[in-house]
């Protein structure tokens, strides 16, 4: 899947469009991480050729690129 993340006006814009159009999800918007320094907010959608696009906002998004063990 291909993912993207964005700040968060523009998450939650994009977000009413989706549901103002009927936009299928394959995973409805849901806080993921909850409470944790990863915590972010999540939704899953087909693109037109079936590709899987996860867009997110993250509480905090200097943490995205951090590496873990």
């Amino acid at each position: 899947h291909f993912g993207v993340h964005l700040d968060t006006e523009t998450f939650k814009n994009l977000k009413e469009k989706l549901i103002e159009n009927n936009v299928k999800f394959i995973n409805e918007p849901y806080i993921r991480f909850k409470n944790k320094e990863l915590e972010q907010e999540t939704m899953f959608i087909e693109d037109p050729y079936g590709n899987v696009l996860e867009i997110k906002i993250m509480k905090n998004p200097n943490l995205l690129f951090v590496l873990r063990e």
